[in-house]
């Protein structure tokens, strides 16, 4: 983050209860309130996607996105 050579998306993908979800929500709030200067709309857009019953993430949600 410090050298800005992050990525256009991220995946997080692991066991459950590693903190996949947590340090997504970190690197976020990193993003958006990390800036030196505060703006009056906020600086990324995040879109959080979870596993349906199944456990998966269908070929759909992914082609919405």
């Amino acid at each position: 983050m410090a050298s800005g050579a992050l990525g256009h998306a991220y995946l997080f993908h692991g066991s459950s209860g590693i903190g996949k979800f947590l340090f997504a929500l970190h690197l976020a709030y990193a993003l958006e309130y990390g800036a030196l200067e505060i703006k009056d709309e906020p600086l990324i857009d995040a879109l959080f996607i979870a596993p349906d019953e199944k456990g998966t993430i269908g070929v759909d949600t992914v082609r919405e996105v």
